[in-house]
């Protein structure tokens, strides 16, 4: 499917067309599905594994609270 506006995906410099939906809900599901949760909660037994595996990685820790949960 082609249309307008004409989208590119890149991962280490190679390209791929973009072949979803027009809507901006379309696009940003596809997004969304392309990199991942922008946040996620994990227990302390994965805390190394996807310290290890990830290019960009943050975290907080602590105890688990309404505010953060």
């Amino acid at each position: 499917m082609q249309g307008y506006p004409t989208l590119k995906w890149f991962v280490n410099g190679k390209e791929s067309d973009y072949k979803g939906g027009r809507t901006s809900e379309d696009i940003q599901r596809w997004i969304a599905k392309k990199t991942g949760p922008a946040v996620q909660a994990v227990q302390m037994e994965k805390f190394e594994e996807l310290k290890k595996n990830s290019k960009v990685f943050y975290a907080v820790v602590g105890a688990a609270s309404a505010d953060h949960e």
